[in-house]
This record gives structure tokens, sequence and C-alpha cells, in this order.
């Protein structure tokens, strides 16, 4: 009765085993049966992302992350990672590193350059490599936004600074003197209006006074020709 006891005990524990590694795999994005290839994508930075992450196509997992190694120098990240083999990739494939959940997990996803072509990937050094990009998580957004609301109370301290009653009235007494200024400006407008007509008429009968003078002088020349004539 004992040994069969053993027996059971046993087989429960290796049958537990079994189970918790092939969870593991799953967990881990790992195919049994299927053909895989590896990928590399080169970022400058990688932000939360780890080994086994999973890497997904339209949404849909289509992979994992194996390993995120610094490169020589230290100027980028390469993140090497294995895929199905039967997945087409799109036209000038990359890859953008993006937060999974609102809890920290972060994902890979095969993309294509031309959706996103306002982003600065960064430039593979082969021809094999993708291209990289990598979103801004959360606490670097807070960070930019902090700086934002401490730029933009900075620039309020020197508006009140700057605009004191004295500045107010000042632009005020400014706006009625700019305000004054056009009034009498329009009101010597005018009134060189009425004397540029006053002139303009008194040209008008200047020529016509000259007109009848021509006149009169050619009637006086005709009959001066007809009396030398006669």
């Amino acid at each position: 009765m004992n040994r069969r006891n053993e027996v059971v005990v046993g087989t429960v524990l290796i049958l537990a085993v079994v189970l918790i590694v092939v969870s593991t795999f799953w967990l881990q994005g790992l195919r049994f049966g299927s053909e895989e290839r590896e990928v590399q994508a080169r970022f400058t930075e990688v932000a939360q992302l780890l080994e086994g992450s999973t890497v997904k196509y339209r949404g849909v997992p289509i992979g994992r992350v194996e390993s995120i190694d610094l490169e020589q120098g230290g100027a980028a990240v390469i993140v090497t990672m294995t895929i199905d083999a039967d997945v087409a990739l799109p036209q000038e494939p990359a890859v953008m590193l993006a937060p999974e959940s609102l809890f920290g997990d972060w994902q890979a996803e095969i993309i294509s350059r031309r959706t996103f072509a306002n982003y600065e990937f960064a430039e593979p050094l082969r021809s094999d490599m993708l291209p990289g990009y990598t979103l801004p998580d959360m606490s670097r957004l807070t960070a930019v936004a902090d700086e934002i609301a401490g730029n933009l109370a900075t620039i309020s301290n020197r508006i009140e600074i700057a605009f004191t009653e004295e500045t107010a009235l000042n632009v005020r007494e400014a706006i009625e003197n700019i305000q004054r200024m056009s009034s009498e400006l329009a009101g010597l407008v005018s009134s060189q209006q009425v004397a540029i007509e006053e002139v303009s008429e008194n040209l008008e009968l200047t020529s016509e006074a000259a007109g009848q003078a021509a006149q009169t002088m050619q009637r006086a020349f005709a009959e001066v020709e007809s009396a030398i004539a006669g």
C-alpha cells in the first residue's frame, strides 16, 4: 500500500513539474513544432524592455525577445528577437518598443516605417538589421510635463514682474495718446482735403479763364489779319 502511494505521489510530482515547464515556455512565447527565424533591431535605448518580452505584428504575438545587448562603444542597443518563420514582414520594416500594459510590461512591435515617417528611428549598421524606435514611457512624459509646468510658472512670474500697475497705466496712456494722434491726423487730412478741393476749383476757374482769353486772342488775331488783308 505504501509502495502504491509513493508511485502516485511521484507521478503527481512529475506531472506538476512538466506542467510548470510547459507553462513557463508558453508564457515566454515558445511555440513547439513551429519554425522560427532570428531578427535584430537597433535602438538608441530600450526603456523597460526585458528578455522574454512579446514581439507582435498587427497586435498578434509572433515571437519573443531573446537578448538585449549594448552595442560596442555604447552608442546604441541591439535587440535580438525570434519570430515565426512564416510571417511576412511589411515594406520598410522597423521595430517599435512601447508599453504593453499599465503594469510596466513592454513589447516589441514590428511595423512599417512609412506609417511613422516622422519618428527618428535608430539607423541600422547592417542591411539585415532593422531600425528601431522607443516610445517615451509614462515617467518620462511626467518629467516633461513637470518641466513644461515649471517653464510656464517662470514665464508667469516674469510677466507679473514686467507688467506692474504702473506699466499697465503707461500702456493705457500710450493707447490714449495713439487714439488722440489718430483723431488729429484724421482732422488734418480732412482740412487738407478741403484745401486741395479749393485749389482744384481755383485751377479749374483759371483754366476756364485762360481758355476764354485764348479764344479772345484768336478772334483778335483773325480781325487783325482780315484788316491787314483789306
